[in-house]
């Protein structure tokens, strides 16, 4: 390493060193202002208005409330507890136990005891005043929402604030486990800071255990939302178009997309959360993981059932090719987090459980597409080879097989034309799909019967089939 980066980083430990004196001494002022006052109030609210969260202090208002609804306002929080937690950690440099064993009487003795007391009521104050917030954001989380969406911002607000409480408990933990000032003319003081910390401990456990309760309730409004019936959630315009019928993704397969992506980035918070309260049905797999394949299958099975109403039997199964792909694409990826377990990683039954499943729902993609051949394109092909055209007609061309192929071509090319496969990937792939079903046995017709007037040539056939689905 040169000199220069080392220099840099000696500047940058320096810097260091000195904000946290700055700190110290900052701190110190006030917790001397507190207990000069008697244990003036006015003295942490200020601190935490310096902290940026003075909002705080008038909680529930209505003001207060519409400043804390922003994102903005929650990391202002989140930054505030871990600024008081970091503090918190100052206790041995604000009271050095070297201190202590140089005292020469007991006046000094009591003086040293008595400081980390009103040290320790100061922090006190000023969590008693910051922790309301959890309160209110926990029963603004739980208040049903006016429109039909989803919760997503609700449970991402909770578990910003669960991720800010589990930072900042094991840290408080550790500063009240600390070795205290204990001195036989002070045990009284001393058992005072000790009960004080720990409150302040068994007060954040409360906090915490409020918004994991938040959690999962917000967890299983969203899957109710996500799997509500058409009719029963107000929704008219998606109940309209499942009643007319459309091959696009459905809302709620969109709408499940985005609580997968959610459970995904936040894995690691909620894996505890569910495995309390979720009993997965297989030892083998994860709680979380299979919470999420439960609601993709329930999913899947209510996409079927409003199927039922759609007009057209290849819409039905182009519609559920691709909501059942863009699933799977989803669910899939969700196996990559076992490399942050490796418990599980090295469990076979769990890999087993994987491959299993990777392999139903390959099967499930491809029978939708199998079920959408056969329902489109194997009618249009059977005027080739099953003709029950009179034998007074067979010789007008108007009337051949080649003719009522060309037009049962055309019309299903003509519907379809305007149906959507929105994954370029899946598309291309039922394009392909579709030519092979197609063009070998009308090539071979062709061939077989000598046809050489044809109203759409081979290659017109192809670029069509290239034209489908772009909706």
């Amino acid at each position: 390493m040169s000199s220069g980066y080392l220099e840099l980083d000696m500047d940058l430990e320096r810097a260091k060193v000195l904000k946290k004196e700055e700190h110290i001494k900052h701190i110190k002022s006030l917790v001397r202002e507190f207990s000069v006052g008697g244990g003036d109030v006015r003295v942490p609210e200020r601190w935490l208005i310096e902290l940026g969260i003075g909002w705080v202090l008038h909680l529930p208002l209505a003001d207060a409330a519409s400043a804390v609804q922003t994102y903005d306002a929650l990391m202002t929080w989140i930054r505030a507890l871990a600024q008081v937690v970091e503090i918190i950690g100052y206790t041995e440099p604000l009271f050095p136990e070297q201190a202590v064993n140089q005292l020469s009487n007991i006046f000094e003795e009591e003086e040293q005891v008595l400081g980390q007391l009103q040290f320790a009521k100061f922090f006190q104050e000023a969590m008693f005043k910051m922790l309301p917030f959890v309160d209110w954001i926990v029963s603004e989380a739980l208040v049903a929402s006016n429109g039909m969406e989803p919760p997503y911002e609700n449970l991402s607000t909770l578990l910003g604030v669960h991720g800010a409480l589990s930072k900042a408990l094991p840290q408080i933990q550790l500063a009240s486990s600390l070795p205290q000032i204990q001195l036989a003319s002070s045990l009284l003081l001393s058992a005072e800071v000790v009960r004080i910390q720990h409150d302040a401990v068994g007060l954040l456990v409360a906090k915490e255990a409020k918004v994991v309760g938040a959690i999962w309730s917000t967890m299983k409004e969203i899957r109710n939302r996500i799997l509500a019936p058409m009719e029963d959630n107000g929704d008219d315009s998606s109940r309209t178009a499942t009643l007319e019928g459309s091959s696009d993704i459905h809302k709620a397969t969109r709408s499940l997309i985005s609580y997968i992506e959610l459970l995904r980035t936040n894995y690691s918070s909620l894996a505890p959360i569910v495995s309390v309260n979720y009993q997965s049905h297989n030892a083998a797999v994860p709680p979380l993981d299979s919470m999420i394949i439960g609601i993709a299958s329930c999913l899947e099975e209510k996409l079927a059932e409003e199927t039922g109403s759609f007009p057209d039997r290849s819409l039905k199964f182009l519609f559920l090719f691709n909501n059942s792909y863009l699933i799977s694409q989803k669910v899939d990826p969700l196996w990559s987090v076992i490399e942050f377990n490796p418990v599980t990683a090295n469990n076979e039954s769990f890999l087993s459980f994987i491959k299993a499943h990777q392999e139903a729902t390959i099967r499930k993609v491809q029978s939708y597409m199998e079920s959408y051949l056969q329902a489109s394109w194997v009618p249009v092909l059977s005027c080739l080879f099953n003709n029950p055209t009179p034998l007074s007609l067979a010789k007008n061309k108007n009337y051949s097989p080649l003719a009522k192929f060309e037009s049962e071509f055309q019309k299903v090319y003509t519907t379809q034309k305007l149906w959507k496969v929105p994954d370029p990937g899946l598309r291309k792939t039922l394009r392909k799909a579709i030519n092979m079903k197609i063009m070998p046995d009308y090539t071979k017709y062709i061939e077989d019967n000598n046809i050489t007037t044809k109203r759409i040539a081979p290659w017109e056939l192809e670029k069509m089939l290239q034209e489908l689905f772009e909706g």
